[in-house]
């Protein structure tokens, strides 16, 4: 797959517009490729 095995960094953009819970979602899925489970908290899912 296009993710690589190991420790890696991901870098994630979004414009302004960009809700904040879809940048979580976004990351949740990528875990979720790894085969890592997590769940947003209602205040990690904000971003300053």
């Amino acid at each position: 797959g296009w993710l690589p095995e190991g420790p890696f960094e991901l870098g994630m953009t979004a414009g302004a517009s960009t809700p904040n819970n879809k940048i979580g979602e976004a990351l949740v899925r990528v875990l979720q490729i790894r085969g890592l489970e997590y769940v947003l908290e209602d205040e990690e899912a904000s971003v300053s």
